[in-house]
């Protein structure tokens, strides 16, 4: 996964983006395509849908948070549980308008295709 994210042009290690806000420099929806990507080129569709489900279900689209939610897919048999995302964190977290812009670009090419 870590050469995956790093094609896409991410940093393999998510503590690198810790303490950042969403911002279109670290994410984008073009990141996030060529991450999707390369998920369905090595592991297959179903780890395809599993990108778009936890693009889909994560408040917030920090880099880091991204990340790591991203390397425990494989480990969970690319099942994304949203519960993964809130250890620690309030609950009720709203998504940003950045989060927003960051999701809407993927989402409107792939969240239909997959249902989301």
């Amino acid at each position: 996964m870590g050469q995956i994210a790093m094609d896409a042009g991410l940093s393999s290690n998510p503590g690198f983006y810790a303490g950042r806000t969403e911002d279109y420099h670290d994410l984008n929806s073009e990141i996030i395509e060529r991450v999707y990507r390369g998920v369905v080129a090595d592991y297959g569709e179903k780890a395809g849908e599993s990108v778009v489900k936890m693009v889909s279900g994560l408040p917030r689209l920090t880099a880091s948070r991204f990340l790591s939610n991203l390397f425990r897919l494989p480990r969970a048999d690319w099942d994304w549980d949203e519960r993964w995302d809130f250890e620690g964190r309030d609950k009720k977290e709203t998504p940003t308008p950045t989060t927003e812009s960051i999701r809407r670009g993927f989402l409107e090419k792939y969240g239909k295709v997959k249902g989301v």
